[in-house]
């Protein structure tokens, strides 16, 4: 057998869920190609969803199995077990196939590249902006439609050149992977949540000397997680345990990955997933170098201030690690930033070049005399009332580098229009910068 196709559902008794989903599993049925194995999970499925299924005309062609507690994204292995083809597909529940392209593409593709391990649309590489499931930096994702894919051939817009793409790891929401690589890695880590799990699985094949490429396939995703969300108890630690799991077990093994270097595996907590340090923050350092003597101001878990001790002789970072200072910010939680104190002095411990003052930013900036630094960058409490105050602290301590982080707020872009006018300097993950040499500022 050639192909299995494995769809993992749960509805929750959602009736958009419960629509969603059969009218997904109905693409696959009418655009599977014929002689495919066909195994559809129902995760915790309600009886309405189980009906509606039943009703589906072409439905007795596909394997049903249904689990009676939700078993998460990881639900997937029983079909992984079960699948017999060479090739299995994995589809989430909120993925919809538009034409039969979306399977015959993906197979055509393996079939000429044996060292390849798994394939599909969307993937990223840990050098990259940020690692979760809505930011993927390589393949498909239209944000102002909300869909990840492609209807048609017009949609690939030129860009056909990404297939082929090696990546780190593939959204486990559509991929396909070469069945005989899953017999020798593995399945999905059952401690692993999210797509912690499908991250870790494509990071075991490229330790075994697989590659993970990118092809661009016509399939939807409406961007509704359904099979990891909703009940699972405690889901917040969880999913922290996870994150912190995946950096402790893949952090120091830069050879398997694209593009990457030791000092670029320091992760920031999000809600869905963790940010790691963007190449924009080297990007940004090419700018300004050399750099004698720097202070970054916000250091979280250290994921830029060893990105910056690359260029600087040497770098002061000020953070107190006190929560509770923005009720908009989740990073502010107490809890998140004890995890990241503790990866902070991991990440950090075998730099010489970098000092740690866990004070509040105006209070350190007393012992620091004018003129005394090179660069300070500015990435800690994003409020105006913060910005301001920090910039105020600051700004006297160089007369040449001054930028900061998260351009975006309205906080830190009204504070620093108001000191400072408009930044000389953009980068796409929203750090800005000043030359101050070139222009005088009154503080």
């Amino acid at each position: 057998m050639k192909i299995s196709i494995v769809g993992l559902y749960c509805d929750f008794n959602d009736p958009h869920l419960i629509e969603m989903g059969i009218s997904n599993i109905e693409s696959i049925l009418k655009f599977a190609p014929q002689e495919s194995e066909i195994i559809i999970i129902t995760n915790d499925a309600s009886e309405k969803f189980v009906e509606k299924l039943n009703e589906l005309s072409s439905i007795e062609k596909a394997i049903i199995v249904s689990t009676n507690r939700n078993l998460g994204n990881n639900a997937k292995n029983i079909g992984y077990e079960i699948a017999q083809g060479e090739y299995v597909f994995s589809i989430d529940h909120d993925v919809m196939i538009r034409n039969g392209r979306a399977f015959t593409k993906c197979v055509d593709f393996l079939d000429l590249h044996k060292k390849t391990a798994m394939v599909g649309p969307a993937g990223g590489n840990l050098s990259l902006p940020r690692w979760s499931d809505t930011q993927w930096g390589v393949g498909a994702w239209d944000k102002e439609k909300n869909i990840f894919g492609y209807d048609d051939p017009a949609d690939f817009d030129g860009k056909e050149e990404l297939d082929g793409t090696r990546v780190d790891t593939i959204s486990g929401m559509f991929s396909c992977w070469r069945k005989k690589v899953l017999r020798e890695i593995g399945l999905l880590d059952w401690s692993l949540v999210f797509q912690h799990s499908d991250s870790d699985l494509c990071f075991r094949a490229k330790e075994a000397g697989y590659d993970i490429r990118i092809v661009r396939v016509p399939v939807s995703h409406v961007n509704k997680g359904a099979c990891s969300h909703g009940k699972i108890n405690n889901l917040q630690k969880i999913n922290e345990d996870s994150v912190r799991t995946i950096y402790e077990r893949w952090h120091s093994k830069s050879h398997i990955f694209e593009n990457y270097s030791p000092q670029e595996t320091s992760p920031h907590f999000t809600g869905s997933g963790y940010e790691l340090p963007r190449q924009n923050i080297r990007d940004l350092c090419k700018h300004i170098s050399p750099i004698k003597k720097m202070v970054e101001i916000g250091s979280f878990a250290g994921a830029s201030t060893i990105v910056f001790a690359e260029y600087a002789e040497e770098v002061i970072t000020v953070d107190p690690y006190i929560g509770g200072y923005d009720s908009n910010d989740e990073l502010s939680e107490e809890r998140k930033l004890r995890i990241a104190e503790r990866i902070f002095e991991k990440t950090t411990k075998n730099f010489t070049n970098i000092r740690q003052i866990k004070n509040l930013s105006v209070e350190a900036a007393f012992l620091f005399a004018e003129k005394s630094l090179d660069f300070i960058y500015l990435d800690g409490c994003h409020t105006y009332d913060c910005v301001y105050n920090d910039i105020k602290a600051w700004l006297s301590k160089t007369t040449n580098f001054f930028g900061g982080h998260d351009w975006n707020r309205n906080g830190v872009r009204r504070a620093v229009r108001e000191i400072l006018g408009e930044p000389m300097f953009f980068f796409e993950d929203g750090s800005w910068l000043f030359d101050l040499r070139r222009r005088c500022y009154l503080i």
